[in-house]
């Protein structure tokens, strides 16, 4: 029975068909459908447009039911930078409060925040559409030239303000500290 098999698999190869191409005859070729570069380029570009506005409705979407969800929300994270390894500063707001906090191994009360400006900035920065239409904005207005420059002094000037009001806050603090020293070593 396997022989059988093995006989009939040979029988066929051993009877092979004359090649015509020697005989000057070529075989016909099939060509595929393959697309024009520029209609694969347009349906690539279609794609990127379809993708984009499917991200652009998601975060629509979220930012709506964030929006919902943070009328509801008393402690709030604004943010932070890192500073090291297992070592951040986050602004928080609490109530109607705004407070610096260095995490780390443990977690310190900074600053309070009482600056009307900073406030102001803090609260025009959480505005839910704000980042995209910044997003938008940097979009079509990549062609200006960029005011760097001017970004960079702004920038300066906030972050010193705030490093000498946490400087003041933490010489007072630590101040304070030695006064009740020195009161309860007495």
């Amino acid at each position: 029975m396997v022989n059988d098999m093995f006989d009939q698999e040979q029988a066929p190869s051993e009877q092979e068909e004359p090649n015509n191409v020697d005989q000057g005859q070529e075989e016909p070729v099939m060509e595929e459908a393959n697309p024009s570069f520029l209609s694969s380029l347009l349906r690539l570009v279609l794609a990127l447009a379809v993708v984009i506005a499917i991200i652009i409705f998601i975060s629509k979407f979220l930012q709506k039911k964030n929006k919902l969800f943070k009328r509801q929300q008393i402690v709030e994270n604004y943010g932070g930078i890192s500073l090291g390894p297992n070592k951040t500063i986050q602004i928080i707001k609490i109530g109607n409060r705004y407070f610096v906090v260095g995490v780390g191994d443990n977690i310190e009360l900074l600053m309070e925040i009482t600056d009307g400006k900073t406030i102001e900035q803090l609260e025009a920065e959480s505005e839910p559409n704000e980042s995209l239409d910044k997003l938008k904005t940097k979009l079509w207005n990549m062609n200006q030239e960029p005011n760097s420059e001017e970004n960079t002094k702004a920038f300066s000037t906030l972050f010193n303000k705030e490093i000498n009001s946490m400087k003041d806050g933490r010489r007072k603090a630590f101040e304070k500290w030695k006064e009740r020293e020195k009161d309860h070593d007495h």
